[in-house]
């Protein structure tokens, strides 16, 4: 089915449940988080991005974590739920987890750069009883205990990325960019984390066969992760430059 909404419509809003997921055909979508200084604009996407998080067509009670508006008139195609949790479902465990994970860092990375845009830095209670993972260029692994903080470090300040935990992924994921970890970030463990490293080149076959529009959404993910990432930067920055004004 094809949907269409003038600009100013609301697509979708935060804290709200949704079981669907749209792709951009036509237009451009703001995607906007609430805060108490009122409501902040984190991307703009447009034609072949997607309106919606990986969980939503795996029929999870989740709430939206963020609200859509169309920017522009927008034409948008509602995907197939049924036929994308099947393809989802007909991966790997490692495979689901490691995309699930993506999301999941999405959506963290951009709670993050909320409190960053806040004034908000928890970077030392984050960091507290930890202790720094050294990821080498070419390893991935899946966490099995304990927790992490993804940090990227700058001249000025450790910036909090993403906080992750059971199950999630650390290191380089082969067919995908997000500018984490292990060149754009540290990893900095619990006492008592514990891994399971994964095989990148099994991974990397996998997503080589996957369907196209699961293959698109999880680079569509990936992308929003760096994009965002820099966002928390820039808002760390003007932070500095403030205080320091």
């Amino acid at each position: 089915d094809e949907e269409e909404f003038y600009k100013g419509r609301t697509i979708a809003e935060e804290k709200s449940h949704g079981a669907w997921v749209w792709v951009i055909l036509e237009g451009v979508v703001d995607i906007i988080k609430d805060t108490p200084q009122g409501p902040l604009t984190m991307l703009k996407i447009a034609d072949g991005a997607y309106v919606g998080s990986m969980g939503a067509f795996l029929f999870q009670s989740t709430l939206r974590s963020f609200t859509a508006v169309a920017a522009t008139n927008v034409q948008l195609g509602v995907l197939d739920s049924q036929r994308l949790s099947n393809d989802y479902a007909a991966r790997s465990r490692e495979f689901r987890e490691l995309a699930l994970s993506l999301d999941k860092r999405l959506k963290e990375v951009t709670d993050k750069a909320v409190g960053m845009y806040l004034k908000k830095d928890n970077v030392k209670e984050l960091l507290k009883d930890k202790k720094r993972f050294p990821v080498e260029a070419d390893k991935l692994f899946s966490i099995k205990q304990g927790d992490a903080c993804i940090i990227r470090k700058t001249k000025k300040a450790r910036i909090p990325l993403v906080s992750l935990g059971r199950d999630d992924f650390i290191g380089h994921v082969p067919f995908v960019d997000i500018g984490h970890e292990p060149d754009g970030a540290e990893v900095f463990v619990s006492e008592d984390f514990e891994v399971t490293e994964m095989d990148p080149e099994s991974l990397q076959e996998e997503y080589e066969k996957l369907p196209v529009t699961l293959k698109n959404m999880i680079e569509n993910v990936a992308t929003c992760i760096s994009i965002t990432t820099s966002s928390a930067v820039s808002f760390q920055k003007k932070k500095v430059q403030k205080k320091n004004k």
